[in-house]
């Protein structure tokens, strides 16, 4: 018997992850809009939290919030949970202005996506990205990006961009040396253990 399983998000490159990582199981992926507060806490896990509860109040049902940012120490950790909010204030080029003049140029993209199942318990799965701050941004857009951050973004081991490299070298290649694990994936597992137990 196939179930759904609700999004809240209208970025496409969040769609596809979801889809992507549940290929092969029977779950039809939804996705939905909802006006939720975006609280100023001090860590993304909290925003994913607070934003994740928000949507179980309103709808009563199981669901997936997702919440993610890139972090660079040099600037003290911005823009953190701020990202949504700088990448659209920003510019790639603003990004790379800011970068200039710094040594470490080092970075990372970290996600937090958050299953609230249909008793209101919430299970948490988070992860990291590795990487690099660009000299130059890149003319690539890739229209499963989540954001314009991919073309000043080199994941470690990569000598392109998010949004230069393609998705198969991503996957095979850079990913194993770049990434802690994959929320995506970790839900997976998650959804296969529940779902085994009957």
């Amino acid at each position: 018997m196939t179930k759904e399983i609700t999004i809240i998000t209208s970025n496409k490159g969040k769609i596809n992850s979801l889809k992507v990582a549940l290929s092969g199981l029977d779950y039809e992926v939804k996705n939905m809009n909802l006006d939720l507060l975006e609280p100023q806490f001090d860590t993304i896990e909290e925003v994913a939290e607070f934003k994740a509860k928000q949507a179980f109040d309103k709808l009563k049902s199981a669901l997936l919030v997702h919440d993610g940012g890139l972090i660079i120490p040099s600037l003290n950790g911005f823009p953190g949970v701020y990202t949504k909010y700088a990448s659209t204030t920003l510019g790639p080029q603003d990004f790379v202005n800011l970068m200039k003049e710094k040594e470490d140029k080092s970075c990372y993209l970290t996600q937090c996506l958050i299953y609230v199942d249909e008793n209101g318990e919430l299970h948490k799965f988070q992860d990291k990205l590795m990487g690099s701050i660009s000299n130059k941004v890149a003319d690539t857009e890739n229209e499963t990006a989540w954001g314009t951050l991919w073309q000043v973004f080199i994941p470690k081991g990569a000598e392109r961009t998010l949004a230069e490299l393609p998705e198969e070298e991503y996957l095979t290649k850079i990913r194993p040396i770049a990434k802690t694990n994959s929320v995506w994936e970790d839900l997976k597992d998650f959804l296969i253990r529940i779902d085994g137990r009957g």
